[in-house]
């Protein structure tokens, strides 16, 4: 009973340690951990170098797949593109198992001490994540050492010693048995991990170990078949793909498992280093096997679950994804490309607004009707997925960021309703056929140019970060509020003056240029956004 809890206690140590090692890289690589998402659509040998750099990084192979799913559900990525990268994250898998494989569990509690004191004094954040990283990797060794503790004496017990044999024997059983492990756990690393320990003290055999690892593999396919359950079809295709090549491999690798076998011992002399070689060269090998054959594989895929022409594609929220909350760097870039879609629908609604009044097309109106709806189910989705993410435990500059598009969002919602009720002004002037000064027309639309460029700066300072042109925003709100006043004392000179079209439209043009201002001070708000700075009230 002692064993089996030291056991249980010891996978938990060990899931927990690769969960803050995996965390504390993704945070370290911060941005370019995104940015290398945004560069997978590249050649197959660099997508093949990021999957694994990607895999490095968070620490499971099947996170990695989890993303692509969310990626390709999300228009992100063509499914194509993704196998190369999943090819990658296979290779990537086996640096946790190369680095456990090493002796240094001597070593354990000084590195839980040391990511210990980093996490706690480190001042920059950088530094701080690393210490994090530190301490998980203390952590792994620190399971690691605890199994090799418990595992010892269990060399000496013919019960076991039984079990090993029978597993040798029946190789398939092993493989199930690691397949099912896995996916039990969500861990090819912590399952290989163990069959390392276990050798190590000369409790399995290596004929035993490496069906265990050979199964390892494909369990983890379950973590990606679970992430496309009711997901698009292209998130299915890439789970598809990721089941496919590792039971391929298998299938492959299990009747040639003999001289597998004595290639993997020529690699190294002990055990649990022999073991972590032939996961490497399982992998290696599988990933250069299908790099060329991804063109076809893709076919094949695309003709087992081909495309359903029934199925209707409107609008609907593409990158907030609930699976990828547990990475903020990257569930911060999703709500990011949801605010570009926003903005994107915001400019477009600016642009059609002034057209509305120059031309008095009607078709325009129901554009912006349905823009508007579209506005208001991005606000939605986006407040909701960032109070989900709030949740998690996010450091100080996240939080900012998440503040920051809330407030952007605030803002280009609150630009949609304004120019909804400009719309309706321009319902006015169709059904009464009423027409502007010469003047008047000029007048608009100078000032909806300026506001419109202003606005086009403030969304490209928040994309881009780019404080420079977010300063330049915000002076400008002083100055189209003087534009907005003089252009009011121009009207009323004309109104004055008895010209009838001023007269007939002079409701409307006031409206109209006290809207540009409003949207103007939205946009300079969205600039102080950028700039950490609270918009005014």
């Amino acid at each position: 009973m002692q064993i089996l809890l030291t056991i249980l206690g010891g996978v938990a140590l060990l899931l927990l340690g690769m969960h803050m090692a995996g965390e504390g890289l993704q945070q370290a690589a911060g941005a370019r951990l995104r940015a290398m998402v945004n560069t997978l659509t590249t050649t197959r040998l660099r997508g093949l170098m990021l999957g694994t750099a990607m895999t490095a990084i968070m620490q499971s192979s099947g996170a990695t797949t989890v993303l692509l799913v969310s990626f390709v559900g999300a228009g992100l990525l063509s499914f194509e593109q993704t196998i190369a990268v999943i090819l990658g994250a296979n290779i990537g898998t086996t640096v946790t198992v190369q680095l456990i494989a090493f002796k240094i569990t001597d070593y354990a509690m000084g590195l839980v001490a040391l990511g210990f004191l980093v996490s706690r004094i480190a001042r920059k954040s950088f530094l701080k994540h690393m210490g994090h990283a530190i301490l998980g990797f203390g952590l792994i060794f620190l399971a690691i050492h605890l199994f090799g503790q418990t595992m010892a004496p269990l060399k000496d017990a013919p019960i076991v010693a039984d079990m090993m044999v029978a597993l040798g024997r029946d190789i398939w059983l092993g493989v199930l048995l690691g397949a099912l492990a896995t996916a039990a756990v969500n861990s090819s690393a912590a399952i290989i991990g163990l069959t390392l320990v276990l050798a190590s003290h000369e409790v399995m055999p290596l004929a035993t170990a490496l069906p265990l690892m050979l199964g390892a593999n494909v369990g983890t396919c379950a973590t990606s078949l679970l992430a496309s359950v009711g997901a698009p079809l292209e998130a299915k295709r890439v789970a598809a793909v990721h089941t496919l090549v590792k039971v391929s491999g298998v299938l492959i690798a299990v009747p040639l498992l003999e001289p597998f076998t004595r290639l993997v011992m020529l690699t190294a002399e002990d055990a649990p280093r022999q073991i972590a070689m032939g996961h490497t060269i399982f992998n290696v090998g599988l990933s250069l096997m299908f790099l060329p054959l991804a063109g076809p594989l893709a076919h094949f895929i695309k003709r087992v679950l081909p495309n359903n022409p029934s199925e209707e594609v409107g609008f609907q929220i593409r990158y907030l994804d609930e699976r990828i909350l547990s990475s903020p760097v990257l569930a911060l870039g999703a709500a990011n490309r949801e605010v570009r879609r926003m903005a994107d629908r915001v400019q477009i609604m600016m642009s059609e607004a002034m057209a509305l009044f120059l031309r008095g097309d009607e078709d325009i109106l129901d554009r912006l009707e349905k823009l508007e709806i579209e506005l208001d189910a991005l606000t939605r989705a986006i407040i909701n997925y960032l109070a989900n993410l709030s949740q998690n435990a996010l450091t100080a500059e996240e939080s900012r960021k998440a503040a920051s598009i809330l407030y952007i969002v605030n803002d280009l919602e609150h630009i949609g309703d304004a120019l909804t009720k400009l719309a309706l002004q321009g319902r006015k002037v169709i059904d009464l056929g009423l027409s502007f000064s010469p003047e008047g027309v000029l007048e608009l639309v100078d000032m909806h140019q300026k506001v419109t460029t202003n606005l086009d700066m403030a969304i490209v300072a928040f994309m881009t970060s780019d404080r420079a042109l977010a300063e330049s925003v915000v002076e400008t709100k002083p100055k189209i509020a003087r534009l907005e006043r003089d252009l009011r004392q121009a009207h009323l000179g004309r109104l004055w003056a008895g010209l009838i079209d001023t007269r007939n439209t002079s409701a409307i043009h006031l409206e109209l240029i006290n809207g540009w201002q409003r949207i103007n001070d939205h946009a300079a708000d969205i600039a102080m956004a950028v700039l950490e700075v609270s918009p005014s009230a």
